[in-house]
Protein backbone atom coordinates (compact mmCIF):
# COMPACT_ATOMS: atom_id res chain seq x y z
CA UNK A 1 0.00 0.00 0.00
CA UNK A 2 1.40 3.48 -1.16
CA UNK A 3 2.26 6.60 1.67
CA UNK A 4 -0.95 8.67 1.29
CA UNK A 5 -0.20 11.88 -0.99
CA UNK A 6 -0.57 14.49 1.76
CA UNK A 7 2.83 13.08 3.46
CA UNK A 8 6.12 14.81 2.10
CA UNK A 9 9.20 12.05 2.29
CA UNK A 10 10.85 13.24 5.43
CA UNK A 11 7.58 13.08 7.31
CA UNK A 12 6.78 9.13 5.82
CA UNK A 13 10.26 8.55 7.71
CA UNK A 14 9.16 10.26 10.85
CA UNK A 15 5.94 8.26 11.28
CA UNK A 16 8.19 4.89 9.94
CA UNK A 17 10.24 5.78 13.05
CA UNK A 18 7.89 5.74 15.21
CA UNK A 19 5.97 2.93 13.93
CA UNK A 20 9.62 1.34 14.19
CA UNK A 21 9.46 1.73 17.60
CA UNK A 22 6.09 0.51 18.43
CA UNK A 23 6.71 -2.77 16.33
CA UNK A 24 9.71 -2.49 19.03
CA UNK A 25 7.19 -2.15 22.25
CA UNK A 26 4.58 -4.36 20.90
CA UNK A 27 7.27 -7.54 20.69
CA UNK A 28 8.63 -6.46 24.47
CA UNK A 29 5.31 -6.01 25.71
CA UNK A 30 4.18 -9.47 24.23
CA UNK A 31 7.42 -11.39 25.91
CA UNK A 32 6.58 -9.86 29.07
CA UNK A 33 3.40 -11.24 28.92
CA UNK A 34 4.34 -14.48 28.79
CA UNK A 35 7.19 -14.26 31.54
CA UNK A 36 4.55 -12.89 33.76
CA UNK A 37 2.53 -15.89 33.19
CA UNK A 38 5.76 -18.10 34.14
CA UNK A 39 6.40 -16.26 36.96
CA UNK A 40 2.60 -15.91 38.31
CA UNK A 41 2.57 -19.55 37.77
CA UNK A 42 5.83 -20.07 40.22
CA UNK A 43 4.30 -17.64 42.27
CA UNK A 44 0.74 -19.45 43.11
CA UNK A 45 2.72 -22.79 42.64
CA UNK A 46 4.25 -22.37 46.41
CA UNK A 47 7.00 -19.58 45.70
CA UNK A 48 4.40 -17.22 47.31
CA UNK A 49 4.38 -19.23 50.59
CA UNK A 50 8.55 -19.61 50.36
CA UNK A 51 9.13 -15.51 49.55
CA UNK A 52 6.14 -14.96 52.46
CA UNK A 53 8.32 -16.67 55.12
CA UNK A 54 10.96 -14.54 54.68
CA UNK A 55 11.43 -11.07 56.49
CA UNK A 56 10.52 -7.90 54.23
CA UNK A 57 14.15 -6.86 55.10
CA UNK A 58 15.82 -10.50 54.53
CA UNK A 59 18.54 -10.42 51.70
CA UNK A 60 18.12 -12.52 49.22
CA UNK A 61 21.62 -12.32 47.49
CA UNK A 62 22.09 -11.90 43.61
CA UNK A 63 23.35 -14.53 41.85
CA UNK A 64 22.21 -13.51 37.94
CA UNK A 65 24.97 -12.69 36.54
CA UNK A 66 23.36 -9.82 34.99
CA UNK A 67 25.75 -6.71 34.75
CA UNK A 68 24.90 -3.82 37.28
CA UNK A 69 22.18 -5.97 39.18
CA UNK A 70 22.14 -6.57 43.26
CA UNK A 71 21.12 -8.15 45.84
CA UNK A 72 17.32 -8.16 46.67
CA UNK A 73 15.28 -7.50 49.68
CA UNK A 74 12.57 -9.98 50.45
CA UNK A 75 9.79 -6.79 49.80
CA UNK A 76 11.35 -6.54 46.46
CA UNK A 77 10.88 -9.44 45.00
CA UNK A 78 7.75 -9.53 46.34
CA UNK A 79 6.41 -5.88 44.61
CA UNK A 80 8.70 -7.63 41.09
CA UNK A 81 6.39 -10.62 40.98
CA UNK A 82 3.29 -8.43 41.86
CA UNK A 83 3.93 -5.98 38.83
CA UNK A 84 5.04 -8.77 36.74
CA UNK A 85 1.29 -10.72 37.65
CA UNK A 86 -0.49 -7.86 37.40
CA UNK A 87 0.89 -6.72 33.66
CA UNK A 88 -0.05 -10.33 32.29
CA UNK A 89 -3.48 -11.05 34.04
CA UNK A 90 -5.99 -10.74 31.28
CA UNK A 91 -8.16 -9.73 34.06
CA UNK A 92 -6.71 -6.51 33.94
CA UNK A 93 -8.41 -5.15 31.46
CA UNK A 94 -8.81 -1.96 30.52
CA UNK A 95 -11.37 -0.42 27.28
CA UNK A 96 -12.05 -4.03 26.79
CA UNK A 97 -8.90 -5.01 25.52
CA UNK A 98 -8.54 -7.65 27.84
CA UNK A 99 -6.22 -6.15 29.52
CA UNK A 100 -2.24 -6.33 28.71
CA UNK A 101 -2.01 -9.80 28.04
CA UNK A 102 -5.91 -10.20 25.76
CA UNK A 103 -5.99 -11.59 22.79
CA UNK A 104 -6.65 -8.22 21.25
CA UNK A 105 -3.34 -6.69 22.80
CA UNK A 106 -1.45 -10.07 21.74
CA UNK A 107 -2.48 -10.11 18.16
CA UNK A 108 -1.75 -6.31 17.63
CA UNK A 109 1.80 -7.18 18.79
CA UNK A 110 2.14 -10.28 16.55
CA UNK A 111 0.65 -7.86 13.71
CA UNK A 112 3.22 -5.40 14.92
CA UNK A 113 6.46 -7.31 15.40
CA UNK A 114 5.97 -10.74 13.60
CA UNK A 115 7.17 -13.57 15.44
CA UNK A 116 9.94 -11.60 17.83
CA UNK A 117 6.16 -11.24 20.13
CA UNK A 118 5.92 -14.90 20.59
CA UNK A 119 9.54 -15.73 21.65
Amino acid sequence: MAWPESLTAPQQAAVQSFATSCRSFSAQLAQLCVLGNAIGAEWSGGMNTLVGDLSSGDIVPNTSGLAGSQDLLASDITDIAGYAINISNPANASQGTGGYNGSFILALAVKAAGINASI
